[in-house]
């Protein structure tokens, strides 16, 4: 029988593997060939794609270059049009301006030549005999130093009162007697008293200070009639800045801002509107601890009687208040009005407050006419509330450390300041330690951030 081994004839194990590495050898030369192709297609993409951008930058930068170019041309155009619409409307401007200047002048003159020469020639024709007698009788001069002295007595009455009764007669008074006894100077031909004196003293101040002498020098006419102008122009204002029914802030358009609702009573004089602390301008109330009376009658609590009337006036109505400014404390100042009636008018008429004295006291008259009645805090002694506060910082003064009288203390609501006429003033304690402090000014007090106590 024949017979042969197994590893002779043909050897299939062998042959399936030299297949199989043969094919693993073909397909890793057709990867890499791909491989090598995607690497070159890449580099070449890569150097078309950076010619292109290289391209497109100079096209971008010559584009960017022309529009540059254009810009420039077009923004100085636009620069030189609006220079010249700018000088054209300043043109037209003062070109509007002369024209306005010459019209008002034209006109000064038109009225001036028809109407002010004519009647001055008038007027002047027609007071010549009483100037002459005036001046033959020789009272001019002392006519002039009565007027004089009776403008000074009513200035100076003003001042320390308000413009009232005795004081308009005064000022009056002085007025008429001022234009009498002028009228030989304006009227006449009488060189004026001080035209001499006047004369050497611009002489002396010649010869004292030469470099002064290229500045024209007033005549004594200029200076007096421009004196007289002022003292006139004040005497009106006085007069209608003290009537109640002329003041500022009640004429439409011509008060500061308008406030209005429904107020309560924090002081005599203070009231809180729309969230708002207002303090009636024109006058000043007592203090809430201040008391009046004494000696002879029995002292009642005339800021706590104060605040209780103003209350009542305005409990359930309709406040209308203009504004303005403010006082020290940053409350707000307002004239405020219940329909036509002035608030601070009738507190003063009715004796429940002061009036701010001064020369420009408004409610001065009313304070006298309540004065003289015997109303409210009338009625017995009253000390004006500065005074009151007067009196308690100074002994406040006394005790404080540093002679710092105010209290700072820290409560749930804020830092609040007291002040030593304030109600609360003496049962606050003040404890450093909690950061309570003193302060010798309000105005110290309220750039450290500090704000003043307010009573409901």
């Amino acid at each position: 029988m024949l017979w042969r081994r197994r590893s002779e004839g043909f050897e299939w194990q062998r042959y399936v593997r030299t297949t199989i590495k043969l094919r693993r050898r073909d397909r890793r030369q057709r990867i890499a060939r791909a491989r090598q192709a995607v690497v070159g297609g890449l580099k070449e993409a890569g150097q078309v794609a950076a010619e292109g951008l290289k391209d497109a930058g100079r096209i971008a930068a010559a584009g960017l270059k022309d529009a540059g170019r254009a810009g420039v041309v077009a923004g100085s155009s636009g620069l030189a049009v609006a220079r010249r619409s700018s000088l054209a409307g300043l043109r037209a401007t003062a070109t509007g301006l002369v024209w306005f200047a010459d019209e008002v002048r034209l006109t000064a003159a038109f009225i001036l030549s028809t109407i002010l020469i004519p009647a001055g020639r008038w007027t002047r024709a027609r007071l010549a005999p009483l100037a002459a007698t005036v001046d033959r009788s020789g009272y001019a001069e002392p006519t002039l130093g009565l007027a004089a002295a009776l403008l000074a007595i009513g200035f100076a009455h003003a001042g320390a009162e308000g413009l009232d009764d005795k004081g308009l007669v005064m000022t009056g008074l002085g007025l008429v007697l001022l234009a009498f006894g002028s009228l030989p100077f304006t009227v006449g031909r009488k060189p004026w008293p001080g035209a001499r004196p006047w004369g050497r003293a611009l002489a002396w101040l010649d010869r004292r200070l030469p470099w002064l002498k290229p500045v024209p020098r007033p005549s004594f006419k200029a200076v007096a009639g421009t004196l007289a102008a002022v003292a006139l122009a004040w005497a009106g204002w006085s007069v209608l800045s003290r009537s109640k029914d002329l003041s500022l802030a009640s004429l439409p358009g011509l008060g500061g801002e308008s406030i209005s609702g429904r107020a309560v009573a924090l002081t005599g004089d203070t009231l809180r509107l729309g969230g708002r602390t207002i303090r009636l301008s024109g006058i000043e109330a007592p203090e809430l601890d201040q008391e009046c009376g004494g000696e002879r009658r029995r002292s009642w609590r005339c800021g706590a009687a104060a605040r209780t009337n103003l209350q009542a006036l305005v409990r359930g109505r309709m406040l209308r208040c203009a504004a303005s400014g403010s006082d020290r404390s940053g409350r707000t100042l307002a004239s405020c009005y219940l329909g036509d009636k002035d608030l601070a008018a009738e507190l003063v008429r009715r004796g429940h407050v002061f009036a701010e004295p001064g020369l420009f006291s408004t409610y001065a008259r009313l304070e006298l006419q309540a004065r003289n009645a015997k109303l409210g805090l009338w009625r017995a002694s009253a000390e004006r509330p500065s005074d009151y506060r007067a009196r308690r910082w100074d002994a406040a003064k006394r005790s404080a450390p540093d002679g710092c009288p105010i209290k700072g203390y820290i409560t749930a609501e804020g830092r609040i300041y007291v002040l030593p006429w304030s109600p609360d003033y003496a049962r606050i304690r003040i404890r450093e330690q909690r950061g309570d402090r003193w302060f010798c000014s309000e105005e110290e007090a309220r750039q450290a951030g500090w704000r003043p106590i307010e009573r409901s």
